[in-house]
This record gives structure tokens, sequence and C-alpha cells, in this order.
């Protein structure tokens, strides 16, 4: 029973006539979901507009504003589909020349102006998403009278504007919304932040678990950055630090040959001052 409720000081005040009259009545021939079913308050300071579902439950409730949601356009056809229906009503002779006349000077809010007149019910299926407009929410310049093709031929039609246009936002307004630009500016200090931690991180050798600098991006070369490796064949030392079938070039035992250190190992390196040495190309 809760509906949608709308304070008329909060936002526009409305023609009573539009809700203590028949044009409501009139509303719900056409689409009752389209055009929720709006009961005034006694005091007519607030009107609640009502759509209920086949288990009684008021679908307003969960409805979204079209501020921040491009209208499918399916539903603007059925907006349009109404429109036609209401102005062909206007040009029945058949028709009561009270309600033509309701029919013909229908406006709709300006949803330029008041976007959350126009609700959506949402669903991740395309055929289930369905609009609902607030109708009777209006004052002078913040409504419009809708146009149809039967519309075109009357006096007034310069006064009217073409729903699908007034309702229209495009592919920009959409990314660009409040709504929905915080996604982008959470998730980007969400990945700021792992990025501080992971630029940071320390990498090891999977095989000799030594340190092989920091950052992330250095986990996927963390082997080739090892340098426990043979100088000559660049494959990891065995558990002994050896290469079985390559040796040191001045001792000639098969004791680790960092790959900084020239084809010869710690000892004779460091000890025979081979720092500068320049004849282990001829060892490749």
């Amino acid at each position: 029973m809760e509906g949608y409720k709308v304070n008329f000081n909060q936002i526009v005040q409305p023609q009573d006539a539009y809700f203590t009259g028949e044009l409501g009545g009139l509303l719900n021939e056409i689409e009752p979901s389209l055009f929720p079913t709006a009961v005034l308050a006694e005091d007519e300071s607030f009107v609640t507009y009502h759509v209920y579902d086949s288990n009684g439950y008021d679908v307003l409730n969960d409805s979204i504003s079209s501020k921040h949601k491009r209208i499918p356009v399916n539903c603007l056809q059925r907006l349009e589909k109404a429109i036609d229906t209401l102005h062909n009503w206007a040009e029945d002779p058949s028709v009561p020349s009270d309600r033509r006349t309701l029919c013909r000077s229908f406006r709709l809010p300006d949803p330029r102006h008041y976007p959350d007149a126009y609700r959506l019910t949402w669903s991740i299926y395309p055929n289930k998403r369905q609009l609902h407009v607030l109708w009777g929410l209006q004052t002078n310049g913040k409504s419009i009278l809708p146009l149809s093709d039967i519309a075109k031929k009357w006096t007034d039609v310069e006064q009217r504007t073409d729903v699908r246009s007034a309702c229209h936002k495009s592919i920009w307004q959409y990314i660009f919304s409040p709504k929905v630009l915080i996604w982008p500016i959470v998730f980007g200090l969400i990945f700021a932040g792992l990025f501080s931690k992971l630029k940071n991180v320390q990498i090891y050798c999977p095989q000799h678990n030594v340190l092989v600098g920091e950052g992330f991006i250095k986990y996927f070369s963390a082997t080739e950055l090892c340098l426990q490796r043979c100088i000559i064949c660049d494959i990891h030392l065995d558990e002994n630090f050896c290469c079985l079938e390559h040796s040191c070039k001045k001792c000639h035992k098969t004791k680790p040959l960092p790959s900084n250190h020239k084809g010869y190992c710690e000892d004779c390196f460091w000890q025979n001052g081979y720092l500068n040495d320049t004849s282990h190309e001829s060892f490749f």
C-alpha cells in the first residue's frame, strides 16, 4: 500500500482537477502500469501513486528515477502508443465532448525538468522493464503537450513536443551522470591502493627462494631474474648449486657459476680479480 508519494510543496503545484476528475479513469483504461493510479490526500498537500502486480505488491516501491537511467525504447513506444490512443479519442465524435477536451489537453511532466516523474521498474530482461509516468505534476513551462501524428493537424501543433525527443538521453549523458561516474572512481581508488602495495612486494625465485626484485610484475619473470643459474646454459643450478655440464673456467670444478661472474665460480672470481676479464666470450 506504500506506493510513491509526491509532496506538492517540494516539487510542483498540480492542477487538482487532474486527480479529482475523470482523467485518472481514462488513463487507467489505456495502460494502468504506464499511468499509475493517483490518490490525492484530503488536504491536497500530496498525491500517492500506485501500481500493483498480480500478487498485490506495489511495484513503485522498487522503481527508480530516469534521472540516471535511460528509458528503454520499448517503454517509449508504449508511451507514444498511449498518447496516440488519447488523441484518437479526442477526434472521435462518439466520445463525449468533455472527455475529448481532456484527451486533447492532456499534458505530461517535462522529463527534462522532472526526470523523477518518470519511474522505471528495472529488470535484466528488456521485455519486462516498465515505465511509470507520474502524470499531473505540472506547472506552466514545466510540462509538455505531447505530439502525435493526429496532433500534427491541430492548430496548437507548434506548442507540442515529441515525447521521444523530450525523454531522450544520449549515451554520453548516461555515462557522465554522477551515479555512473562514481563506480570508475571507486574502482580507481581500489586499484591505486592495490598497485601501491603490489609494486613494493618482494619477489623470490620459486626454485632457490632467493630475492630477485620488487614489484608484482617481476613475479612472472622470477625464474629468469634469479642469479643462481649457469652462465653457459642458463639453467638453474642444482641443490648443490652446481651445473653438472659446465664448470669454472679457472678451477674446472662444477661450482655455482653466477650469471654476473663471467663463467667463474665465486671463489675464483674474487680471488683472481676477474672483474674486468673479457676472455669469457670465447667460452660460449
